[in-house]
């Protein structure tokens, strides 16, 4: 009986071992290649042709509705403010307070001025 559990007890170890196994599918068919398009501007419009002979032409749509004209502006300065004003909406633009000053730079090198320079 110990002979045949242990033998079970085997048969059990070996069977729950990790196991790998590789299944291999077969390849599928190639595809057909792609045919290549270009687009060549006409004075109606557009040519799309393609290398396959398809060709396809597009129209220029019709123009849209001209929009209203636009309000004319006037700008106008009084001291420190302008005043920019059309039609019936005004903008008052006043000048600003001044930054802070930005820190020094380096100092730049030295150089010699001599009256025989010529420039290019």
């Amino acid at each position: 009986m110990k002979n045949f559990i242990g033998l079970f007890l085997l048969l059990v170890l070996i069977g729950c071992g990790k196991k790998t196994e590789t299944i291999r599918g077969i390849s599928g068919v190639d595809g057909t290649d792609g045919k290549s398009c270009f687009v060549e501007e006409i004075n109606t419009g557009a040519i799309i042709k393609c290398d396959d002979g398809t060709v396809v032409e597009i129209d220029d749509g019709e123009d849209g509705v001209d929009g209203s004209d636009g309000e004319n502006c006037t700008v106008s300065k009084v001291g420190n403010t302008a005043f920019l004003v059309c039609g019936d909406s005004a903008v008052e633009i006043t000048d600003g307070q001044d930054g802070q000053d930005g820190q020094d730079g380096q100092d730049g090198e030295g150089c010699t001025v001599s009256k025989d320079c010529y420039f290019n």
